[in-house]
């Protein structure tokens, strides 16, 4: 059940109301957030990149794995991951070794191949119509910068997305996305609306506006500064 203080609406509304009355000031200034896995398309790529990698190189896998656990273990790491956030250090780990038995070609290829099955068409044709008008597209994602960047840069979208090999990265207060917005955009900036499919994105969308909504027919959550 969703809380009480989620209030219901239509995401396309949002989107109608700045493709048909929004001035030039505004588009140039405004940035849109949106999320990749789950929003921008329709299931987890990463989640589907391991299962892809795992079932190809099981033995492989498992001892990479197990060896870049090991070699890279610290007491700074057991106090600021396994302590506090395993989970964060596992996929640190996993990704890594995904990368190392897989390489970027091979990653690519399966990304872009995801992406062009699974995307949410709907809502890229509005977000082009979005950037054409002026508008700052930003993809913010929990997922990495090099298995997303050629994804991203096929619809000329801004990236921020987590540095692959700096563990610094995972960590929540530098792995937040709105800390990783006012990051990158602060000054000069407007911020108008973010579209993600997880409540656990809040942060993301109480950067645009304290009033979240959702939008029971597209299973999304969205907010929306209107000032």
């Amino acid at each position: 059940m969703f809380n009480k203080s989620y209030t219901p609406g239509d995401i396309n509304i949002i989107f109608d109301y700045l493709i048909n009355e929004s001035n030039e000031m505004t588009s140039k200034k405004g940035c849109v957030f949106v999320d990749y896995d789950k929003t921008l398309i329709k299931n987890d790529s990463f989640l589907n990149l391991v299962i892809y990698i795992i079932k190809n190189n099981k033995v492989k896998f498992i001892y990479k794995l197990l060896y870049f656990f090991l070699k890279n273990i610290n007491l700074r790491i057991i106090k600021t991951f396994l302590i506090s956030s395993p989970k964060n250090y596992l996929k640190y780990c996993v990704s890594n070794v995904i990368l190392s038995i897989s390489g970027m070609d091979l990653i690519n290829k399966f990304m872009i191949l995801n992406n062009n099955s699974n995307l949410n068409h709907s809502l890229i044709y509005k977000l082009k119509k979005l950037q054409n008008m002026g508008f700052n597209i930003i993809v913010v994602s929990n997922n990495y910068k090099r298995f997303l960047s050629s994804i991203i840069n096929k619809y000329s979208f801004s990236l921020i997305a987590i540095d692959i090999d700096k563990y610094d990265s995972h960590i929540y207060k530098f792995n937040s996305k709105s800390f990783r917005i006012k990051n990158e955009f602060n000054k000069g900036y407007k911020f108008i609306f973010a579209i993600t499919d997880s409540f656990k994105d809040s942060d993301m969308l109480k950067v645009v506006s304290n009033n979240i909504r959702f939008d029971y027919n597209q299973k999304l959550f969205f907010s929306f500064q209107c000032d």
